[in-house]
């Protein structure tokens, strides 16, 4: 990941350069976790026309829309270097859940999406079974360790590690009955781009490995799985980039080259720039994503972890 994250920047995709376009991937792509049925192309129209086209369900237009001011608002946080804090975390989840959430009763309370407010609710799958003081908690020595560990001095792939185990703490718990993997999946955006870094985005053909994983690190009380995972498909979006941003510097190459190639004549056979310099073949082979439930699970892995341990 080192390596990949050079090369990246050295082509000119620094963080500082990241735009409007991988934004809108990176909003696709997480919604799609959270279980919206929009392409990244249909999420395009919508961000730049404002069209809604198509059969998928309105709630999923308004669910990606409200998604991109979560990460809008993330962003203009770290541009004022604000901290990871459960205020911050609240406010971005119920930015997610604006027209989407509810007023919402269980665990002999309420609560409201739309502002963020933990769940009292218990939730099938998770690492126990917490009140909202319980949560609230939580939620508070998950932002408190994180800041601790964002202090350090860190390699690049050690600040992507530590983005994945910060998705992983926060979505383990599932702080809110709404948009719990999204609002990770924002945390983890804002330790990468605090740390100068090209942001994570999981392709929505890997959602299932991502919730497969997700789902087997919950129930050996191990991050590994899930850790191991995030890298692979992190390196696959690298990659891709990298293809992507190839082919676009060697469209402006030629665009500009050609206005002074000279044309075909008797003298010169070459036709233009493009007999000069024949197309490339940019390699966009991907590293092969292993499920994490293809690797063997030892038979003493613990599972009496402390629940309220967060491991970063």
């Amino acid at each position: 990941m080192d390596k990949l994250t050079a090369d990246y920047i050295a082509m000119s995709g620094d963080i500082e350069g990241f735009g409007t376009s991988e934004l809108y991937v990176t909003v696709a792509s997480h919604a799609a976790i959270d279980g919206s049925s929009l392409t990244v192309r249909e999420a395009f129209r919508l961000f730049d026309l404002g069209l809604a086209v198509g059969d998928r369900p309105l709630n999923d237009y308004l669910a990606v829309a409200d998604l991109k001011e979560a990460y809008i608002t993330a962003d203009n946080e770290l541009d004022r270097h604000a901290e990871i804090t459960p205020e911050l975390l609240c406010r971005l989840n119920g930015t997610a859940a604006a027209r989407t959430g509810h007023e919402r009763i269980g665990g002999g309370d309420v609560w409201d999406e739309r502002k963020g407010e933990y769940r009292t609710n218990e939730t099938a799958g998770e690492r126990g079974i917490y009140d909202r003081g319980g949560i609230a908690a939580f939620v508070d020595t998950f932002c408190m360790q994180l800041r601790e560990a964002m202090s350090q001095e860190m390699t690049p792939a050690e600040r992507y590690e530590l983005s994945f185990k910060a998705a992983y703490n926060l979505s383990s718990i599932s702080p809110w009955s709404l948009y719990s993997n999204g609002t990770a999946l924002i945390a983890m955006y804002m330790v990468q781009r605090a740390g100068g870094l090209i942001p994570t985005a999981i392709a929505p053909d890997l959602k299932e490995e991502y919730l497969k994983s997700l789902a087997i690190s919950k129930e050996y009380r191990n991050i590994a799985p899930f850790v191991n995972f995030m890298k692979t498909a992190h390196i696959k979006h690298l990659k891709e980039m990298t293809a992507v941003s190839l082919a676009a510097e060697r469209k402006n190459y030629l665009a500009a080259a050609e206005k002074t190639t000279p044309a075909k004549t008797d003298d010169n056979q070459l036709e233009g720039l493009f007999a000069i310099m024949p197309e490339e073949t940019i390699n966009t082979d991907s590293p092969k994503i292993i499920l994490a439930e293809d690797e063997p699970i030892p038979h003493d892995l613990p599972k009496a972890v402390d629940l309220n341990e967060i491991e970063f």
